[in-house]
């Protein structure tokens, strides 16, 4: 098999561009990796915000057994009756 010397300069192209696409592969599997943390808080809020949802439900169950149907005014602590 024949090979051929690439001049200097064709040769430090090919090492730049090989060396670019490592950067940006790092850098891709940098954003993955963030991207994953990302997601699991994302999840964790998820969970905290249900958690909320679980609670407000819960208060407005027994203020309606309390008070009946209607809102609170949290300006004045009044319940208005529908």
């Amino acid at each position: 098999m024949e090979s051929k010397q690439l001049t200097e300069e064709e040769l430090k192209v090919l090492k730049e561009l090989n060396h670019r696409y490592f950067m940006v592969s790092k850098e891709l599997g940098e954003v993955e990796a963030k991207l994953i943390i990302l997601q699991n808080q994302k999840e964790e809020v998820k969970t905290k915000l249900f958690s909320i949802y679980q609670e407000e439900e819960k208060i407005t169950k027994q203020l309606f057994d309390k008070y009946g149907k209607g809102e609170v005014s949290l300006e004045d602590g009044k319940f208005i009756v529908y």
